[in-house]
């Protein structure tokens, strides 16, 4: 297991989040190329998912859903605010961006 997933070590995305559910650790996972394939598996529900950006002071999102898409709109929290406002997914999840923690999940093979 690593910090964030990489097929070639953890092997499907369904068996990844099942290994870590079942080893109670963070689901990981790296840039918005990773969060476009969570949503075509259909595991991205909106405004249940929830990302936190490790960012060192860390930014946490909730995922909603506008104009037919999943977006980011960031928590007003004292402690991990995410940016204000709703944001595009390439906005927040870069290629420069640290990885980011994602919960509330559907489970993969769960309808």
């Amino acid at each position: 297991m690593g910090v964030w997933y990489d097929s070639r070590r953890n092997g499907t995305i369904p068996e990844y989040i099942e290994i870590c559910k079942e080893d109670r650790v963070p689901i990981c996972f790296k840039g918005v190329r990773r969060f476009r394939q969570l949503v075509g598996l259909g595991l991205v529900v909106a405004d249940i998912t929830s990302l936190r950006l490790m960012t060192g002071g860390d930014e946490g999102y909730m995922v909603v859903e506008r104009d037919g898409g999943f977006m980011l709109e960031g928590m007003d929290m004292s402690h991990h605010a995410g940016q204000p406002g709703v944001h595009k997914p390439e906005k927040i999840l870069t290629r420069a961006a640290p990885y980011f923690e994602i919960s509330g999940l559907k489970r993969p093979g769960l309808e």
